[in-house]
């Protein structure tokens, strides 16, 4: 029994002189990373001479023999420069603290917007969270790498772009463009009387070429429009009216044409049951039924008188021809 008792507490003294002369000629070794943001990112460290894939997250100590060691941090962390590799030197009995500090990337953005009418009432821009605007072409510098919602500020009488997402890229100037579109809205046109329509009644928008039927409805920006008519024969066109096209409402507007009434007196006067006015008169120019006749009886008595004379005045001559002869 005494001698089991001894052979026990040998080996006990034994090992605990093994692991007193192994802590001595051994070292630890921590790494913390930096920012903090970057430990929910996935952001890990190894010992090279370890020859394992093992990767420590920040703040891990590990129990090394004394020595120089490699240590490696882990890339491909967006938006973040990893750190280089290091090297330490570890001391037994010693514990050794190291540091990696990831850097967050940073880049340029620029928005453009068109078009220029709506820079000058007010467009501007902005990434998605921040509170100030920018003014279109404006180039924010400094930006974290990461993917962004570029939103649009509101202009009375404009679409706002929609959101748009960009992934940032480092070393450039990131660009976007954005355009506003007018608010629209329509307008109809519709003629009367049907008759008119049949001649070729038809209405535009003043300074635009293209005349429209009567019933189609147009699609334009909004604003005030002057509607005018097309001209057809026999027919008068309502006069020019101005309508105001609201967002997204649709105008009517009705339009009549008067038909041309021909006056007393009026038509031609070529063949017969043309016109209502009075033929000439064959014999007289410029005269009337009534002055012609009036003309051709004057024209006759002048003409029996004459004829009397005459035969009067050879009647006398014949009478004093004889005389003489006797």
């Amino acid at each position: 029994m005494k001698r089991y008792i001894l052979i026990v507490f040998l080996i006990s003294f034994l090992c605990i002189s093994f692991e007193g002369n192994a802590q001595t000629q051994s070292a630890v070794l921590t790494v913390t990373l930096h920012p903090e943001e970057i430990n929910g990112l996935g952001a890990l460290w190894k010992v090279k001479e370890l020859g394992n894939e093992e990767w420590y997250s920040s703040g891990k100590m590990l129990v090394l023999a004394q020595g120089i060691y490699t240590i490696e941090f882990k890339d491909g962390i967006k938006g973040w420069k990893t750190p280089t590799s290091k090297q330490v030197s570890l001391e037994q009995g010693k514990t050794k603290t190291e540091v990696g500090i990831y850097e967050r990337l940073k880049a340029s953005l620029q928005v453009n917007i068109s078009p220029n009418e709506v820079i000058d009432g007010g467009a501007q821009w902005r990434r998605v969270g921040q509170e100030t605007w920018r003014e279109s072409g404006e180039v924010e510098t400094d930006v974290p790498i990461d993917e962004y919602e570029i939103e649009f500020k509101k202009v009375s009488g404009w679409n706002v772009p929609e959101k748009t997402i960009i992934d940032l890229q480092s070393d450039i100037i990131n660009v976007v463009s954005a355009s506003y579109s007018r608010e629209q809205g329509k307008l109809v046109v519709n003629i009367s009387p049907q008759d008119a329509v049949k001649a070729g009644a038809m209405w535009r928008i003043a300074g635009e070429t293209v005349y429209h039927a009567s019933g189609v409805t147009i699609t334009k920006d909004i604003g005030t429009y002057t509607v005018e008519f097309k001209d057809v024969p026999n027919w008068t066109k309502p006069a020019s009216v101005q309508v105001n096209i609201i967002a997204n409402e649709k105008a009517s507007l009705d339009a009549k044409y008067t038909a041309v009434t021909p006056q007393e007196g009026e038509g031609s006067v070529e063949g017969e049951g043309e016109g209502e006015g009075e033929k000439p008169f064959p014999f007289q120019c410029g005269c009337n039924q009534k002055e012609g006749l009036e003309g051709v009886k004057q024209l006759l008595g002048n003409l029996f008188v004459i004829g009397i004379s005459f035969i009067l005045l050879g009647f006398c001559s014949g009478i004093t021809k004889n005389k003489k002869d006797k």
